[in-house]
């Protein structure tokens, strides 16, 4: 018996997704703050929204601890259904997916480890 098996690049399916007027707005704000960041002399360091502000975060505080994330939580099957994902991708594989998470957009980029 055959198999067909096809393997999908979620970060393919991510960026197949359209975006919208909010996305843009937001992706401006981002690269803004990041070159005004880099014009005041700063490296090593992103850029996100902390308390409605966006703010400088140094690399070494985003990467310094990580997160465990349970596959049956309801914060990642919204983080799945927003972001037009399948939901049995990871599921079948990983029982626990251990990341550090830096959101860009409404996008979280997780390492697997």
């Amino acid at each position: 018996m055959a198999i067909n098996m096809k393997y999908i690049d979620p970060t393919y399916m991510i960026r197949a997704v359209p975006s919208n007027a909010y996305d843009n707005i937001y992706c401006t704000l981002i690269a803004q703050s990041e070159i005004h960041g880099a014009m005041a002399g700063f490296s090593g360091f992103t850029v996100g929204p902390v308390n409605n502000r966006h703010v400088y975060i140094p690399i070494q505080r985003v990467t310094e601890a990580t997160n465990a994330i349970k596959l049956t939580d309801r914060m990642w099957a919204r983080l799945l259904a927003s972001t037009n994902q399948p939901t049995n991708v990871v599921k079948l594989t990983f029982p626990h997916v251990h990341c550090f998470c830096s959101f860009v957009g409404f996008v979280s980029l997780a390492v697997l480890t």
